[in-house]
C-alpha cells in the first residue's frame, strides 16, 4: 500500500477492449480499477491534513529554540517537499532552483487533485457501466469522443493542471450521460425498429435490432416476443411468397391457405394478417359474382325460387349489398307475377268446377301475395258464398236421419228453397238440389211401424211421445232412427232402437220388460 506522503498518479481512461476468452481478465480489471479510485480520497485527505497542520499548528506550538537551521523537518514538511520533488519533471532544474510553495497553495492543489479524480471516478465508473451494455455498438463514437477527452484530462492531470484535467473531464463525463440518458429513448426506438422491419419481412434488420436489444437490455418486456417472431420470421416469409405465387396466379384459395399458415406463425404480422383480408375480400367478391350470375341465369329461365335461393346466398356473402338486395325483390316480383297468374288460372277453374272451397283457398292465397289484387278479391267474394251452401249441402247429406226432427226438416226446406234460386246454376248445385228435395220428401212421408208389448210394461218412443202399456200398436213414423223405452214396476227397464226406413212400408219392434229385480 502506498505511503501517505506518496504522490498520487491519475487512473488513466481506457476504453475496455473485450477479447475472445478474455472476458474474466475484463472484470478483474475493471474490479482492480474500482478499488484504486477507493483509496486515493483518503491519501490526499491525510496529505492536506498535514499541510494545515504545518501551516496553522507548529508555529504556536514549537519552541522557538527548536527553529533553527539544525532543527530536523517535520513528517508533513518532508511529505510536501517529497510530493514538490515527485511533481517535478525529472528534466527541470535541482530543487534548490524550483522556488518554494505555500502550504495553502500545496492544499489548493491537493483539492483540485482530488476533484479532478472525483470527475475520473464517476466517469470510470459510467464507461464500465455503459460497456457492459455494449456502448461500443450502438455508440461508438460518442464513447470514442468521452474516450479522447479522459485521455486528454490525463496530460493536464500528469503536468498537475488540474482545473483543465477536471475540464476534460468533466466533458467526457457530460458525454457518457447524455448517451446513458439515451438508452430508454434507444430500447424504444430498437423496440418499434424490430417490429417494423418484422412487419416488413426484412430479416438482416430484424436480427439487428433485436440482437442490439439484447445487448443494451437483456430483460427488457419486449424481447421474448420479439425473440419469438424473429424465429418464425424465415418460415412466415416463405409463406408470404408462397402466397404471392398462387394470387398472381388467381389461386385466391390456396393464397388464402398460405396467408392463414403466415397468421399462426405470426398472429403479430400486421403485413400478414391485412394479405389475408385482401385475399379473402377477394374470394368473397368472386363468389358474389357467382352467386349473382348464377340468380339471373336461374331467373332468365323461369326457376324463381332457384334465382332467389342464389340471390339469397349471394347477399350472405356481402349483407350490405344493394346490388343483391335488388336482385331478390325483383325475382320476388316476378315469382309473385307468375304465381298470381296461375293462380287466377287455377280458382277460374275450380269455378266452372264448382269447387267452390278450393276456389276460395286459391283466391285466399292469392290476396296473401298481393291484397290489392282484383281478380282475387272478386273470385273471394263469389266463392265465398257458393262454399258456404256447398257445405251445408254436405253437412245435411252426411247425416240424413236428423231430417226426422221437424225444426231441422223446416231449415233444410227454407235451405232448399234459397238454393233454387241461385243463378247460375251449375250441374252440381242442380244435383244437390234434386238430392235433398228428394231426401226431405222420403224423411217427411210417414212409414207403418208394429209395436208389440204384454200389456204391463209402460213405453215411452223418443222423438215421438209416451205410448203407455199395450200389447199391439201400429205408429206412423218417419223415416229415421228412433229409441223405445219399456217399464214395469219390479223389473229391470228395456232399451230397444229401431230404424225406420222409407224403404220398408211396414215394420216392428217388440219392447217387454222380462227381467225381475
Amino acid at each position: 500500500m502506498p505511503e501517505h506522503n506518496q504522490p498520487l498518479e491519475p487512473t488513466p481512461f481506457e476504453p475496455a477492449r473485450p477479447q475472445p476468452g478474455s472476458q474474466r481478465t475484463a472484470h478483474h480489471a475493471a474490479s482492480t480499477s474500482r478499488l484504486s479510485g477507493a483509496w486515493l480520497p483518503a491519501a490526499l485527505g491525510l496529505l492536506i491534513g498535514a499541510a494545515l497542520l504545518v501551516f496553522f499548528w507548529l508555529p504556536d506550538n514549537v519552541p522557538a529554540g527548536a527553529a533553527g537551521a539544525s532543527a530536523p523537518a517535520s513528517e508533513e514538511q518532508q511529505a510536501v517537499a517529497k510530493s514538490k520533488a515527485s511533481a517535478t519533471p525529472a528534466t527541470t532544474a535541482p530543487a534548490a532552483a524550483v522556488p518554494e510553495q505555500s502550504p495553502w497553495a500545496d492544499a489548493q492543489q491537493a483539492r483540485l487533485r482530488l476533484a479532478a479524480q472525483d470527475i475520473l471516478a464517476d466517469l470510470i465508473d459510467l464507461q464500465f457501466a455503459l460497456e457492459e451494455q455494449g456502448v461500443e455498438q450502438w455508440a461508438p463514437d460518442a464513447f470514442a469522443a468521452a474516450a479522447e477527452l479522459a485521455t486528454k484530462g490525463d496530460g493536464f492531470y500528469r503536468a498537475q493542471q488540474y482545473t483543465e484535467a477536471s475540464e476534460r473531464y468533466q466533458q467526457g463525463l457530460q458525454i457518457l450521460r447524455e448517451t446513458s440518458e439515451s438508452i430508454p429513448q434507444r430500447i424504444d426506438a430498437l423496440v418499434q425498429g424490430a417490429n417494423t422491419a418484422i412487419d416488413g419481412a426484412d430479416l438482416p434488420r430484424a436480427t439487428d435490432a433485436v440482437t442490439l436489444l439484447a445487448v443494451i437490455d437483456p430483460d427488457n418486456s419486449a424481447l421474448t416476443d420479439l425473440q419469438a417472431r424473429l424465429a418464425t420470421l424465415p418460415a412466415l416469409i416463405a409463406a408470404l411468397g408462397k402466397a404471392r405465387q398462387h394470387e398472381e396466379q388467381g389461386e385466391l384459395t390456396a393464397a388464402a391457405n398460405a396467408l392463414e399458415q403466415a397468421v399462426a406463425l405470426d398472429p403479430l404480422h400486421r403485413g400478414a394478417a391485412q394479405a389475408l383480408d385482401r385475399v379473402n375480400a377477394n374470394i368473397t367478391e368472386r363468389d358474389f359474382q357467382n352467386a349473382m350470375s348464377r340468380g339471373y341465369g336461374k331467373l332468365g329461365s323461369g326457376e324463381h325460387d332457384a334465382a332467389i335461393a342464389a340471390f339469397e346466398a349471394a347477399r350472405a356473402l356481402k349483407p350490405g349489398s344493394a346490388e343483391a338486395a335488388s336482385a331478390i325483390t325483383e325475382a320476388q316480383s316476378l315469382r309473385s307475377a307468375n304465381q298470381l297468374i296461375t293462380l287466377k288460372d287455377r280458382g277460374l277453374a275450380h269455378e266452372s268446377q264448382e269447387q267452390w272451397p278450393q276456389a276460395v283457398a286459391v283466391y285466399e292465397t292469392a290476396l296473401a301475395i298481393d291484397g290489392s289484387i282484383l281478380f282475387a278479391r272478386e273470385g273471394l267474394e263469389r266463392s265465398t258464398g257458393r262454399a258456404a251452401i256447398a257445405r251445408q249441402f254436405s253437412e245435411i247429406m252426411a247425416d240424413p236421419d236428423r231430417l226426422t226432427n221437424t225444426v231441422i226438416a223446416e231449415q233444410a226446406r227454407a235451405f232448399l228453397r234459397h238454393s233454387e234460386g241461385i243463378t247460375p246454376r251449375g250441374p252440381v248445385l242442380q244435383a244437390q238440389i234434386s238430392d235433398l228435395n228428394e231426401l226431405l220428401q222420403r224423411y217427411s212421408t210417414p212409414v207403418s211401424v208394429t209395436v208389440n208389448s204384454d200389456g204391463q210394461t209402460d213405453i215411452v218412443i223418443y222423438k215421438v211421445g209416451k205410448l203407455g202399456s199395450f200389447e199391439r200398436r201400429t205408429l206412423k213414423l218417419r223415416p229415421g232412427a228412433y229409441t223405445a223405452v219399456g217399464s214395469r214396476l219390479g223389473y229391470r227397464d228395456v232399451r230397444k232402437s229401431f230404424r225406420v226406413s222409407h224403404t220398408e212400408p211396414e215394420s216392428s219392434v217388440t219392447v217387454i220388460c222380462t227381467e225381475p229385480i
